[in-house]
């Protein structure tokens, strides 16, 4: 299956936000947070939930340390869209996996490569949440294309319309992608 992308993919240079302390020095005088002897102090972080069904959340690139948070909150289910290239070791899967393994949730690796999504990432991700025993999160760099990999993979049970209406309510503008869409569901018969 060959999928559309958009003229400007998740992952391009432009598009890259920059990661905490995203500056290599101090201009002489600055002051504020990243100035001063605290420059490369990290501020903690709060997870970015996106939720698109009652079963279905995205999210920026997490961290090992929110699995637990997951699991108390009911997640059952982690989804890594990030190829392992995108990501530093401590973010590999395998040390996502480490983590979220410990903390008791599910966890598959399914890599969405920016502009090279795949029939196969499709179904791969429609099983996992089909077969998880509760709450699924997805993450990716922003959580595009965990939203992007859902809705193709739903198109036929859900309506084109509320698919991209639960993608722009939680800030990713999927109309690019109703073509395709419409003809999936036209494909499975919905």
């Amino acid at each position: 299956m060959s999928i559309n992308t958009p003229p400007a993919t998740e992952g391009s240079a432009a598009q890259w936000p920059f990661r905490s302390g995203g500056v290599c020095g101090t201009l002489p005088g600055a002051t504020g947070p990243m100035s001063g002897p605290n420059r490369h102090a990290r501020t903690p972080r709060k997870m970015d939930l996106k939720q698109i069904t009652d079963g279905y959340a995205v999210s920026p690139q997490l961290e090992p340390a929110d699995m637990a948070q997951l699991a108390q909150d009911g997640v059952t289910t982690v989804i890594c869209n990030r190829p392992d290239g995108e990501n530093p070791p401590p973010l590999q899967a395998a040390a996502m996996q480490q983590a979220a393994e410990a903390a008791g949730l599910a966890f598959v690796f399914n890599p969405v490569v920016g502009g090279m999504l795949t029939g196969d990432n499709v179904d791969e991700q429609a099983d996992a949440i089909a077969g998880s025993d509760g709450p699924v999160v997805a993450y990716c760099a922003s959580g595009n294309r965990s939203t992007i990999v859902w809705a193709l993979g739903v198109a036929g049970e859900v309506p084109v319309d509320e698919i991209l209406s639960r993608a722009t309510a939680n800030g990713y503008d999927l109309a690019w992608l109703r073509p395709q869409l419409e003809a999936l569901a036209e494909q499975r018969g919905g």
